[in-house]
């Protein structure tokens, strides 16, 4: 069966929340899906409940680092492994919204296969949502046109979560993350922004952001 969608997960010690987030993945009633987990060397009770959640869920695939490497580095191991045509980023505290992969796969239906699709979401910290991001790109089709909005805009655009990405895109140009445990993910989506030739974006909330001072 070909796979639409890769769906990655870092974690490092994150029994209290992982199972939540990887379950709102698995409740999308999806089989064209895979989800990998890149354990990142977890001291806690992590890798018990996610074994329970594997065997009953085939398209859970699982790595796991030998000593703790950072999010960057386990999120790369995660894009070489990954087979999807396209790529979506959770932290192990985050969750999707219910039927959001269905909401996700109906824009690049439409929009004829988008480099990457910008995803509607709501956080637990300020700003509590892209709501406006989503709003004023919704009529832009250029790339020049998202670029040009981003400098000017003080909406943040920084994280990996922002968007689902085509996965050609970033094997194509050897886009990964920096082995750093600070500014990773702002300078994955630079590379991204570098290369993509299309976007789109989706009105509907797909993606739950749960920031907390513990986290990767």
């Amino acid at each position: 069966m070909l796979v639409k969608f890769s769906i990655i997960i870092p974690f490092h010690n994150s029994s209290n929340f992982l199972k939540k987030s990887v379950l709102s993945i698995i409740n999308q009633k999806r089989k064209d899906i895979e989800i990998i987990l890149v354990n990142d060397n977890s001291t806690d009770k992590s890798e018990k409940k996610i074994s329970i959640l594997k065997k009953k869920n085939s398209y859970i695939k699982y790595l796991k680092n030998k000593k703790n490497l950072g999010v960057g580095v386990s999120r790369n191991k995660a894009i070489r492994k990954a087979q999807g045509q396209y790529l979506i980023f959770l932290d192990s505290d985050d969750q999707l919204y219910k039927n959001s992969i269905n909401k996700i796969e109906e824009t690049i239906i439409k929009k004829n296969n988008p480099d990457i699709v910008i995803l509607k979401h709501k956080k637990s910290t300020l700003p509590p949502t892209n709501k406006k991001l989503i709003e004023d790109l919704k009529n832009k089709k250029k790339v020049d046109h998202l670029i040009k909005y981003l400098l000017k805009s003080k909406i943040p655009f920084a994280d990996c979560w922002f968007f689902c990405v085509k996965n050609k895109i970033l094997k194509d140009n050897q886009i990964f993350f920096p082995p750093t445990h600070f500014g990773e993910s702002e300078f994955y989506v630079l590379q991204v922004l570098c290369f993509i030739k299309s976007f789109s974006v989706n009105k509907n909330l797909i993606y739950i952001k749960n920031d907390r001072a513990a986290g990767l």
